[in-house]
Protein backbone atom coordinates (compact mmCIF):
# COMPACT_ATOMS: atom_id res chain seq x y z
CA UNK A 1 0.00 0.00 0.00
CA UNK A 2 1.32 3.41 -1.01
CA UNK A 3 -0.51 5.97 1.12
CA UNK A 4 2.17 8.52 1.96
CA UNK A 5 2.41 11.55 -0.29
CA UNK A 6 6.04 12.11 0.72
CA UNK A 7 7.28 8.62 -0.10
CA UNK A 8 9.88 8.69 -2.85
CA UNK A 9 9.70 5.27 -4.40
CA UNK A 10 12.80 5.94 -6.45
CA UNK A 11 14.94 6.08 -3.29
CA UNK A 12 14.70 2.32 -2.98
CA UNK A 13 16.40 1.91 -6.36
CA UNK A 14 19.94 0.61 -6.17
CA UNK A 15 21.27 2.48 -9.21
CA UNK A 16 21.06 6.25 -8.95
CA UNK A 17 22.31 6.66 -12.51
CA UNK A 18 19.19 5.22 -14.10
CA UNK A 19 16.50 7.56 -15.39
CA UNK A 20 13.49 8.45 -13.21
CA UNK A 21 11.11 5.94 -14.84
CA UNK A 22 13.55 3.08 -14.40
CA UNK A 23 14.13 4.09 -10.78
CA UNK A 24 10.41 3.85 -10.09
CA UNK A 25 10.31 0.44 -11.73
CA UNK A 26 13.21 -0.72 -9.57
CA UNK A 27 11.69 0.81 -6.44
CA UNK A 28 8.32 -0.82 -6.98
CA UNK A 29 9.91 -4.11 -7.94
CA UNK A 30 11.82 -4.08 -4.66
CA UNK A 31 8.70 -3.15 -2.67
CA UNK A 32 6.83 -6.08 -4.18
CA UNK A 33 9.71 -8.54 -4.41
CA UNK A 34 8.63 -12.16 -4.72
CA UNK A 35 5.16 -11.37 -6.10
CA UNK A 36 4.35 -13.32 -9.23
CA UNK A 37 0.93 -13.52 -10.85
CA UNK A 38 -1.92 -11.22 -9.90
CA UNK A 39 -1.10 -8.00 -8.00
CA UNK A 40 -3.66 -5.74 -6.30
CA UNK A 41 -2.14 -2.40 -5.33
CA UNK A 42 -3.86 -0.14 -2.79
CA UNK A 43 -2.60 3.42 -3.11
CA UNK A 44 -3.43 7.03 -2.51
CA UNK A 45 -0.39 8.67 -4.07
CA UNK A 46 2.22 7.86 -6.75
CA UNK A 47 -0.52 6.37 -8.90
CA UNK A 48 0.89 7.70 -12.18
CA UNK A 49 4.24 6.03 -11.47
CA UNK A 50 2.47 2.84 -10.35
CA UNK A 51 0.39 2.82 -13.55
CA UNK A 52 3.56 2.99 -15.61
CA UNK A 53 5.08 0.19 -13.54
CA UNK A 54 1.96 -1.96 -14.02
CA UNK A 55 2.38 -1.78 -17.78
CA UNK A 56 6.09 -2.56 -17.45
CA UNK A 57 5.39 -5.50 -15.11
CA UNK A 58 2.89 -7.10 -17.48
CA UNK A 59 5.11 -6.63 -20.53
CA UNK A 60 8.29 -8.00 -18.96
CA UNK A 61 6.93 -10.86 -16.84
CA UNK A 62 7.12 -14.21 -18.56
CA UNK A 63 4.06 -15.62 -16.81
CA UNK A 64 0.42 -14.61 -17.26
CA UNK A 65 0.01 -11.71 -14.87
CA UNK A 66 -2.55 -9.02 -14.09
CA UNK A 67 -2.55 -5.85 -12.00
CA UNK A 68 -5.51 -4.30 -10.17
CA UNK A 69 -5.57 -0.90 -8.50
CA UNK A 70 -7.65 0.32 -5.56
CA UNK A 71 -7.44 4.11 -5.46
CA UNK A 72 -8.01 5.51 -1.99
CA UNK A 73 -9.12 9.14 -1.82
CA UNK A 74 -7.77 9.98 -5.27
CA UNK A 75 -9.32 13.42 -5.48
CA UNK A 76 -5.89 15.09 -5.66
CA UNK A 77 -4.87 12.98 -8.64
CA UNK A 78 -8.07 13.65 -10.55
CA UNK A 79 -7.87 17.35 -9.83
CA UNK A 80 -4.91 17.47 -12.19
CA UNK A 81 -6.46 14.98 -14.63
CA UNK A 82 -3.13 13.18 -14.95
CA UNK A 83 -4.65 9.72 -15.00
CA UNK A 84 -7.35 10.68 -17.47
CA UNK A 85 -5.22 12.73 -19.87
CA UNK A 86 -2.58 10.02 -20.12
CA UNK A 87 -5.23 7.26 -20.26
CA UNK A 88 -3.34 5.43 -17.52
CA UNK A 89 -6.39 3.59 -16.17
CA UNK A 90 -5.97 1.17 -19.09
CA UNK A 91 -2.60 0.06 -17.68
CA UNK A 92 -4.53 -1.90 -15.05
CA UNK A 93 -6.78 -4.94 -15.54
CA UNK A 94 -9.36 -3.37 -13.21
CA UNK A 95 -9.59 -0.24 -11.09
CA UNK A 96 -11.57 0.31 -7.90
CA UNK A 97 -11.96 3.84 -6.62
CA UNK A 98 -13.72 5.85 -3.96
CA UNK A 99 -15.90 8.84 -4.80
CA UNK A 100 -18.28 9.14 -7.68
CA UNK A 101 -17.19 12.71 -8.60
CA UNK A 102 -20.50 13.39 -10.40
CA UNK A 103 -19.39 11.51 -13.48
CA UNK A 104 -20.64 8.35 -15.19
CA UNK A 105 -17.37 8.16 -17.12
CA UNK A 106 -13.72 8.84 -16.43
CA UNK A 107 -12.48 10.02 -19.79
CA UNK A 108 -14.04 7.53 -22.21
CA UNK A 109 -14.20 4.68 -19.69
CA UNK A 110 -17.61 3.86 -18.16
CA UNK A 111 -17.70 4.12 -14.37
CA UNK A 112 -19.59 1.18 -12.85
CA UNK A 113 -21.06 0.92 -9.37
CA UNK A 114 -19.51 -2.07 -7.62
CA UNK A 115 -22.40 -4.39 -6.81
CA UNK A 116 -24.53 -3.60 -9.85
CA UNK A 117 -23.17 -6.45 -11.95
CA UNK A 118 -24.60 -8.92 -9.43
CA UNK A 119 -27.64 -7.11 -8.04
CA UNK A 120 -28.51 -4.41 -10.53
CA UNK A 121 -27.99 -3.30 -14.10
CA UNK A 122 -24.43 -2.96 -15.33
CA UNK A 123 -22.47 -3.20 -18.53
CA UNK A 124 -21.29 -6.72 -19.44
CA UNK A 125 -17.91 -7.88 -18.20
CA UNK A 126 -15.22 -8.16 -19.36
CA UNK A 127 -14.87 -4.74 -20.96
CA UNK A 128 -13.69 -4.08 -24.49
CA UNK A 129 -12.61 -0.53 -23.61
CA UNK A 130 -10.67 0.63 -20.60
CA UNK A 131 -9.44 -1.82 -17.95
CA UNK A 132 -10.48 -5.35 -18.98
CA UNK A 133 -12.47 -5.97 -15.79
CA UNK A 134 -13.76 -2.45 -15.50
CA UNK A 135 -13.44 0.86 -13.66
CA UNK A 136 -15.57 0.65 -10.51
CA UNK A 137 -16.84 3.19 -8.03
CA UNK A 138 -16.84 1.60 -4.56
CA UNK A 139 -19.55 2.81 -2.18
CA UNK A 140 -17.83 4.33 0.85
CA UNK A 141 -17.51 2.25 3.98
CA UNK A 142 -17.57 3.52 7.60
CA UNK A 143 -14.65 5.76 8.46
CA UNK A 144 -13.44 3.31 11.12
CA UNK A 145 -14.19 -0.35 11.71
CA UNK A 146 -15.99 -1.19 14.95
CA UNK A 147 -17.83 -4.17 16.39
CA UNK A 148 -20.95 -1.99 16.69
CA UNK A 149 -21.07 -1.75 12.89
CA UNK A 150 -20.99 -5.51 12.38
CA UNK A 151 -24.22 -6.34 14.21
CA UNK A 152 -26.83 -8.36 12.27
CA UNK A 153 -29.77 -6.57 10.71
CA UNK A 154 -32.20 -8.41 13.02
CA UNK A 155 -30.60 -6.79 16.08
CA UNK A 156 -31.31 -3.23 14.94
CA UNK A 157 -33.49 -1.40 17.47
CA UNK A 158 -36.62 -0.07 15.73
CA UNK A 159 -36.85 3.68 15.31
CA UNK A 160 -39.94 4.08 17.50
CA UNK A 161 -38.00 2.62 20.46
CA UNK A 162 -35.04 4.98 20.17
CA UNK A 163 -34.68 7.86 22.63
CA UNK A 164 -33.26 10.57 20.34
CA UNK A 165 -35.17 12.11 17.44
CA UNK A 166 -32.34 13.29 15.20
CA UNK A 167 -28.60 13.83 15.36
CA UNK A 168 -25.54 15.21 13.63
CA UNK A 169 -22.02 15.19 15.03
CA UNK A 170 -19.57 16.29 12.39
CA UNK A 171 -16.47 18.08 11.25
CA UNK A 172 -16.53 21.86 11.31
CA UNK A 173 -14.05 22.16 8.42
CA UNK A 174 -14.20 21.25 4.75
CA UNK A 175 -14.77 23.18 1.55
CA UNK A 176 -17.34 25.92 0.92
CA UNK A 177 -20.13 23.59 -0.22
CA UNK A 178 -19.78 21.23 2.75
CA UNK A 179 -19.68 24.12 5.23
CA UNK A 180 -22.81 25.66 3.70
CA UNK A 181 -24.62 22.32 3.83
CA UNK A 182 -23.84 21.80 7.52
CA UNK A 183 -24.71 25.42 8.32
CA UNK A 184 -28.19 24.89 6.83
CA UNK A 185 -28.73 21.79 8.95
CA UNK A 186 -27.65 23.61 12.09
CA UNK A 187 -29.74 26.71 11.37
CA UNK A 188 -32.95 24.80 10.59
CA UNK A 189 -32.46 22.54 13.62
CA UNK A 190 -32.15 25.43 16.06
CA UNK A 191 -34.71 27.79 14.52
CA UNK A 192 -37.56 26.78 12.22
CA UNK A 193 -37.65 23.14 13.37
CA UNK A 194 -36.50 23.47 16.97
CA UNK A 195 -39.60 21.48 18.02
CA UNK A 196 -37.93 18.32 16.62
CA UNK A 197 -35.24 18.60 19.33
CA UNK A 198 -32.37 17.54 17.09
CA UNK A 199 -28.92 17.19 18.62
CA UNK A 200 -26.54 18.98 16.23
CA UNK A 201 -22.90 19.70 17.07
CA UNK A 202 -19.90 20.70 14.95
CA UNK A 203 -16.49 19.61 16.17
CA UNK A 204 -12.84 19.21 15.21
CA UNK A 205 -11.12 16.96 12.70
CA UNK A 206 -13.37 14.33 11.14
CA UNK A 207 -13.16 11.00 12.93
CA UNK A 208 -11.58 12.29 16.15
CA UNK A 209 -14.88 12.39 18.08
CA UNK A 210 -13.77 15.30 20.21
CA UNK A 211 -17.45 15.96 20.85
CA UNK A 212 -17.78 12.74 22.87
CA UNK A 213 -15.68 10.18 24.71
CA UNK A 214 -15.06 7.41 22.16
CA UNK A 215 -16.10 5.77 18.92
CA UNK A 216 -18.21 3.35 20.97
CA UNK A 217 -20.01 6.28 22.61
CA UNK A 218 -20.66 7.90 19.24
CA UNK A 219 -22.01 4.73 17.64
CA UNK A 220 -23.88 3.27 20.61
CA UNK A 221 -25.17 6.36 22.45
CA UNK A 222 -25.60 8.70 19.52
CA UNK A 223 -26.27 7.02 16.16
CA UNK A 224 -27.81 3.77 17.40
CA UNK A 225 -30.09 5.67 19.78
CA UNK A 226 -31.27 8.19 17.16
CA UNK A 227 -34.23 7.71 14.88
CA UNK A 228 -32.81 9.96 12.13
CA UNK A 229 -29.26 11.01 11.28
CA UNK A 230 -28.38 14.02 9.14
CA UNK A 231 -26.09 13.32 6.19
CA UNK A 232 -24.89 16.65 4.78
CA UNK A 233 -22.23 16.38 2.11
CA UNK A 234 -18.59 16.07 3.10
CA UNK A 235 -15.74 17.48 1.03
CA UNK A 236 -17.48 15.53 -1.75
CA UNK A 237 -21.21 14.70 -2.00
CA UNK A 238 -20.48 11.24 -0.56
CA UNK A 239 -19.51 10.83 3.08
CA UNK A 240 -18.45 7.95 5.35
CA UNK A 241 -21.24 9.00 7.71
CA UNK A 242 -23.88 7.48 5.42
CA UNK A 243 -22.77 3.81 5.64
CA UNK A 244 -22.37 4.18 9.42
CA UNK A 245 -26.01 5.24 9.72
CA UNK A 246 -27.26 2.61 7.29
CA UNK A 247 -25.49 -0.17 9.17
CA UNK A 248 -27.05 0.94 12.45
CA UNK A 249 -30.52 1.42 11.00
CA UNK A 250 -30.44 5.17 11.67
CA UNK A 251 -32.56 6.66 8.90
CA UNK A 252 -30.37 9.03 6.84
CA UNK A 253 -31.79 12.48 6.09
CA UNK A 254 -30.15 14.09 3.06
CA UNK A 255 -30.61 16.16 -0.07
CA UNK A 256 -30.51 14.55 -3.51
CA UNK A 257 -27.06 14.00 -5.01
CA UNK A 258 -26.18 12.59 -8.43
CA UNK A 259 -24.40 9.48 -7.11
CA UNK A 260 -27.67 8.26 -5.56
CA UNK A 261 -29.05 7.54 -9.04
CA UNK A 262 -26.50 4.82 -9.77
CA UNK A 263 -26.76 2.44 -6.82
CA UNK A 264 -28.30 -1.01 -7.42
CA UNK A 265 -31.47 0.16 -5.60
CA UNK A 266 -32.50 3.57 -4.25
CA UNK A 267 -30.84 4.31 -0.92
CA UNK A 268 -33.50 4.15 1.82
CA UNK A 269 -33.89 7.38 3.72
CA UNK A 270 -35.43 10.82 3.77
CA UNK A 271 -34.17 12.25 0.49
CA UNK A 272 -35.51 15.58 -0.78
CA UNK A 273 -34.47 18.46 -3.04
CA UNK A 274 -33.74 20.89 -0.18
CA UNK A 275 -33.03 20.78 3.54
CA UNK A 276 -36.31 22.55 4.27
CA UNK A 277 -38.15 19.74 2.48
CA UNK A 278 -36.08 17.19 4.41
CA UNK A 279 -37.09 18.74 7.74
CA UNK A 280 -40.75 18.90 6.75
CA UNK A 281 -40.69 15.16 5.94
CA UNK A 282 -38.89 14.51 9.23
CA UNK A 283 -41.66 16.32 11.10
CA UNK A 284 -44.16 13.87 9.61
CA UNK A 285 -42.07 10.75 10.32
CA UNK A 286 -41.51 11.82 13.94
CA UNK A 287 -45.23 12.36 14.51
CA UNK A 288 -47.60 9.70 15.82
CA UNK A 289 -48.95 9.26 12.28
CA UNK A 290 -45.54 8.53 10.73
CA UNK A 291 -43.47 6.79 13.42
CA UNK A 292 -44.30 3.23 12.29
CA UNK A 293 -43.32 4.12 8.72
CA UNK A 294 -40.05 5.46 10.11
CA UNK A 295 -39.38 2.16 11.90
CA UNK A 296 -39.94 0.31 8.61
CA UNK A 297 -37.56 2.69 6.86
CA UNK A 298 -34.99 2.09 9.60
CA UNK A 299 -35.06 -1.66 9.02
CA UNK A 300 -34.90 -1.18 5.24
CA UNK A 301 -31.79 1.01 5.66
CA UNK A 302 -29.88 -1.69 7.53
CA UNK A 303 -31.08 -4.36 5.11
CA UNK A 304 -30.00 -2.26 2.09
CA UNK A 305 -26.45 -1.91 3.41
CA UNK A 306 -26.25 -5.60 4.25
CA UNK A 307 -27.34 -6.55 0.73
CA UNK A 308 -24.95 -4.04 -0.81
CA UNK A 309 -21.96 -5.64 0.91
CA UNK A 310 -23.04 -9.07 -0.37
CA UNK A 311 -23.41 -7.68 -3.91
CA UNK A 312 -19.99 -6.01 -3.75
CA UNK A 313 -18.32 -9.24 -2.62
CA UNK A 314 -20.02 -11.13 -5.44
CA UNK A 315 -18.88 -8.56 -8.02
CA UNK A 316 -15.33 -8.78 -6.66
CA UNK A 317 -15.48 -12.56 -7.04
CA UNK A 318 -16.32 -12.09 -10.73
CA UNK A 319 -13.52 -9.54 -11.20
CA UNK A 320 -10.86 -11.57 -9.36
CA UNK A 321 -11.90 -14.80 -11.09
CA UNK A 322 -11.11 -13.07 -14.37
CA UNK A 323 -7.98 -11.32 -13.13
CA UNK A 324 -6.50 -14.57 -11.83
CA UNK A 325 -7.35 -16.24 -15.14
CA UNK A 326 -9.30 -19.04 -13.49
CA UNK A 327 -11.82 -19.12 -16.34
CA UNK A 328 -13.28 -16.86 -19.01
CA UNK A 329 -16.47 -15.48 -17.52
CA UNK A 330 -18.91 -13.28 -19.42
CA UNK A 331 -21.68 -11.65 -17.43
CA UNK A 332 -24.72 -10.92 -19.59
Amino acid sequence: MFANKNEDLSLSASNNNTDATQQYHLGLAKAMKGIDGHVLIVARYHVVEIANWAQHYKLTNTNTVSVGMFLMGDEELLRHNRLVDANLYTNFDYVLRNYFFNATKIGDIPLRFLGNATCGKSLPLPSSSGPRWGLHWVFLQPHESHVMLDRPVQSIEPAHARSNNCTFKGWIGGNRLSKEDRAQVRKLSFRTFSDLHCDVALAGTFGTNRYNQSKLWYLNNDLAQSKIGFNPRGVHPECHRLPEMLKLGTVPAMTKQEYMQYTYESIPGIVENSWTEVFLKMRYYLSDAGIEELSTLSYESAKWMDKLETCMRSDMNIILTGAFGIRNLHLE
